[in-house]
């Protein structure tokens, strides 16, 4: 909890955590492991779920789950796929040809991803496209607004930018903290901006 105090720890065996993703209440993690699964938490009974996608040849997954909880948004190798909460595949898209996708978010009005090409996708909630960009450099991690109204962008080196736009796809401003950046996060309406 926010105020302090240890609550639990699970054992996943399932290789290295790749990446975790917490529900806007905390009351659920997605976790993406090093063997290409994905799994769900519940704050209280451990494991909900755990799914393995057997469209990709990698084996290195990410993943985020929707801030209410209702899906998970993942990735392994180039196959990107939602999860249902019961966890049940609902879609998958094998197109990308721009190589391994780096990163994926989640947010209630939409979600987005990038790929080994330095490129940037965002979508709407109903799977059509809002908007796409193509990074200077590798965009290794990325964050949207929980209300889907921002993305927030990090680059590799050389240009090692954080990077703010709408969902009209304007960008609002650039930081340079001369270095990679390695993650970034943004608060509920992009309030803040942690990279």
């Amino acid at each position: 909890p926010a105020t302090g105090g240890f609550v639990r720890s699970i054992e996943l065996d399932h290789g290295a955590v790749t990446m975790l993703s917490m529900t806007s209440d905390g009351s659920f993690v997605s976790t993406a492991t090093q063997d290409g699964s994905i799994l769900l938490l519940s704050r209280n009974t451990g494991p909900v779920w755990t799914y393995f996608n057997t469209k990709s040849n990698a084996r290195s997954s990410v993943a985020a789950v929707h801030p209410l909880g209702t899906r998970v948004v993942g990735a392994t190798g180039s196959a990107v796929y939602f999860i249902s909460d019961s966890g049940r595949e609902l879609w998958s898209d094998q197109r990308l040809n721009q190589g391994s996708v780096y990163d994926v978010a989640i947010s209630t009005d939409g979600y987005g991803y990038t790929t080994a090409g330095n490129n940037f996708y965002f979508f709407d909630r109903d799977n059509n496209p809002v908007f796409d960009l193509k990074t200077a450099t590798a965009a290794w991690r990325f964050a949207i607004s929980s209300d889907g109204g921002y993305v927030a962008l990090g680059t590799s080196d050389p240009d090692h930018r954080v990077y703010l736009y709408d969902r009209n796809e304007s960008l609002r401003w650039t930081f340079d903290p001369k270095n990679t950046i390695s993650d970034v996060d943004t608060s509920y309406r992009a309030s803040r901006i942690a990279a």
